[in-house]
């Protein structure tokens, strides 16, 4: 799911942790950026959120691509979720939130779900994204290749798209299962227009990204750093607070303190 992390008016920079393939915050983030603790900070200062800042964090190790519908890992997971979206999120308590999808409905027998897309959604290069995009993704990547999808969507047989905005999958056999596993991390939406035809797991696009996400492939520097920018387009209006991430790679666990003692 998306991590916005919206700065406050004494942040700028944040240094996280991903190791062993988990994002961790870390407790002395505050400090390093000059914020007061957050026990005496004033209540309204949690609250407002202010614009602009790029956020520096560490992944580890360094991901094999950045995509995640081709890899169950948690370091891809960590960059392509800011890069891609799913037709839904799994929110905090649990409960599926919409995202390319504005809504969703199961058949009484359980063999359809039809989705309900967004209008107002780009691709980074200015494609609309539409059905198409949903039905290519299902059929050609989540279910034949990533290693959740061969298991979440084996009972998927089809995916009809009446329209641009309607994506009704069709199952053999109910799988509550395949509603949850459309989410930005498992079932990251791809672009049709640059991947049908192509070597999938070859393609340009697996290490220059095109998604719908947040934010933008700026550049990759192998061993060093990933960068993305803001999406000025992004549909959730007012999305993202912060101009961009870096994701800084150090394997080694003493670079990667001496990078946080210095902020």
């Amino acid at each position: 799911m998306h991590s916005f992390l919206p700065p406050h008016s004494s942040v700028r920079r944040a240094v996280l942790v991903a190791s062993a393939g988990t994002l961790l915050g870390l407790t002395k983030t505050h400090a390093v950026a000059g914020e007061p603790d957050a026990a005496t900070r004033p209540a309204n200062a949690a609250q407002a959120a202010v614009r602009g800042g790029t956020l520096i964090a560490v992944v580890t190790p360094e991901p094999p691509t950045l995509v995640s519908a081709f890899s169950a890992s948690a370091p891809v997971a960590i960059v392509a979720s800011k890069l891609f979206d799913g037709l839904m999120r799994i929110g905090a308590d649990l409960e599926l939130v919409p995202e390319l999808a504005q809504s969703w409905s199961v058949a009484p027998d359980g063999l359809s779900i039809t989705l309900k897309l967004r209008r107002d959604v780009k691709w980074h290069d200015g494609q609309p994204f539409t059905s198409a995009d949903v039905r290519y993704s299902m059929l050609e990547i989540w279910k034949k290749i990533h290693p959740h999808g061969k298991v979440a969507y084996s009972n998927v047989t089809d995916v009809s798209t009446p329209d641009p905005y309607t994506a009704i999958i069709r199952l053999n056999a109910p799988s509550p299962v395949a509603l949850f596993a459309l989410n930005n991390t498992s079932s990251p939406v791809l672009p049709r227009h640059l991947y049908e035809g192509t070597d999938l797991l070859r393609n340009p696009a697996n290490v220059k990204p095109v998604g719908t996400g947040p934010f933008r492939f700026k550049e990759w520097i192998r061993g060093d750093r990933i960068v993305l920018e803001r999406n000025p387009d992004y549909w959730e209006k007012g999305r993202p607070y912060l101009d961009g991430l870096v994701f800084r790679i150090i394997p080694d666990a003493a670079a990667r303190s001496a990078a946080f003692e210095r902020g």
